[in-house]
């Protein structure tokens, strides 16, 4: 029942300093893994979205990955 938060600056550097460990790990943990940001200022770079998305669009991990990661998992988490 443990969770993962990628908001952290930590969480993105973690993945994105390994392309090929973060698609193993993103799709091993798509059930437990959750997107946020402590981001609030419009115009603030967002690195974490700019690598799923590129993960996504290139085909390394599914639209189903990214859809659980992106809200999927929080949503149902929350509805809980």
């Amino acid at each position: 029942n443990l969770h993962g938060d990628l908001s952290a600056g930590s969480g993105c550097n973690a993945l994105t300093r390994d392309r090929d460990y973060a698609v193993k790990f993103l799709t091993e943990f798509q059930d437990r893994l959750l997107f946020g940001t402590d981001i609030c200022a419009p115009g603030t770079p967002t690195p974490l979205v700019d690598f799923l998305l590129e993960l996504r669009t290139a085909g390394a991990i599914s639209e189903v990955v990214f859809q659980k990661v992106a809200r999927g998992n929080a949503e149902r988490l929350l509805a809980g």
